[in-house]
């Protein structure tokens, strides 16, 4: 069992220690990094799309003043 000391980041990270990785380990782990970053950012396109069409939705141009 590992002693764990290091401070613990307010997000909940904890950043692997890397020591007795393989090259093949080190780099499975980069792979799902990059897939789950994938992941995200496809999230925050997706929340950006819904705040724009909301936004659309809700600042309707005004219409025309009547003479």
């Amino acid at each position: 069992m590992e002693n764990d000391d290091r401070p613990r980041p307010a997000n909940g990270f904890v950043p692997p220690d890397f020591n007795g990785w393989s090259v093949a380990d080190l780099r499975d782990h980069i792979a799902a990094l990059r897939a789950d970053i994938a992941r995200a950012e496809a999230v925050i396109l997706a929340r950006e799309g819904s705040q724009k069409a909301a936004a659309g939705f809700f600042n309707l141009p005004k219409a025309p003043p009547e003479d």
